[in-house]
């Protein structure tokens, strides 16, 4: 994973990358793919690039305000410990065959990224792989049950949320075994992690 970076998406090259990460990962999982949902040019997300060299090996949305699911979900439905310090969104998670390392790189930027600013990191995972995935990082459910979310395909999704404020502490305690990655000194393309 010595070779991973993640940088913030800007413009078309890295764009086009990004939509042809997500055609190809989502191609492997479900039927058809999805087009772009139009949240890509909305003011708050930053669109991360996973990179292998030079090489695209993948891609995750992060929204601080306007979250899509919060289109689905109205903010009364959230659990009461849910509704205040602020919440951020990671969607569009897709990495290409091969490049498993990228989905830890991109978690990683994405938890530092968070954690200034959100006390929430809700996340919405179609396959129970990705699931069992964000449980083992320490995501809860949000909801019993799954939601269908409109810029997910009109999919069902389990809801989960990591307590960001609280996380670092669990892994601690839990003597995690991805704590030294999550607090190793990130490449010097993203500036948002320690």
């Amino acid at each position: 994973m010595s070779s991973l970076r993640v940088i913030t998406a800007s413009g078309p090259e890295h764009m086009r990358a990004v939509r042809l990460l997500r055609a190809a990962a989502y191609a492997r999982h479900v039927s058809g793919c999805w087009d772009d949902d139009g949240h890509d040019e909305a003011e708050s997300p930053q669109v991360m690039l996973c990179l292998d060299g030079d090489t695209p090996a993948g891609t995750a949305r992060l929204h601080f305000d306007a979250l899509p699911i919060a289109s689905d979900v109205r903010d009364d439905e959230w659990p009461t410990s849910m509704q205040s310090g602020g919440r951020a969104e990671c969607s569009r998670l897709a990495v290409s065959a091969g490049h498993a390392g990228a989905r830890l790189a991109l978690w990683r930027a994405i938890y530092w990224r968070c954690r200034p600013a959100a006390r929430w990191l809700i996340m919405g995972a179609r396959s129970d792989a990705l699931a069992r995935m964000y449980r083992s990082l320490g995501a809860v459910p949000a909801f019993t049950d799954g939601v269908s979310l409109r810029h997910g395909g009109g999919l069902r999704h389990q809801i989960l949320a990591l307590d960001v404020g609280g996380a670092m502490a669990a892994w601690i305690t839990a003597r995690h075994p991805l704590l030294g990655y999550m607090l190793a000194e990130a490449a010097p393309a993203d500036p948002h992690c320690p």
